[in-house]
């Protein structure tokens, strides 16, 4: 599985995603997400809110992200590491 995407935080604290092969926005998001393990599928993860996202919520395979293409990058050698730098660096 190659990455696909890569997420980036704007200047207003927005986080973007952004599709790799022709530097597309793929979706905003307010950064007063969720970011969680999706339990049913090994290695996915979920960012949601408690609100909007409850039933509908923006799900992927963390090796899609390219984490040295993120702003900032995401340092992480494992799946527990990319979903708190994530947190840490995307979503409070």
């Amino acid at each position: 599985m190659s990455a696909i995407v890569k997420f980036v935080k704007d200047e207003k604290g927005n986080v973007l995603v952004y599709k790799i092969q022709d530097n597309s926005l793929l979706w905003s998001m307010n950064p007063a997400q969720n970011v969680t393990k999706d339990q049913s599928n090994k290695e996915t993860f979920k960012i949601q809110s408690d609100v909007s996202f409850a039933t509908n919520p923006f799900v992927m395979k963390y090796k899609e992200v390219d984490c040295s293409q993120c702003e900032p990058i995401i340092v992480a050698t494992n799946f527990n590491d990319f979903l708190i730098e994530l947190s840490r660096n995307f979503f409070f």
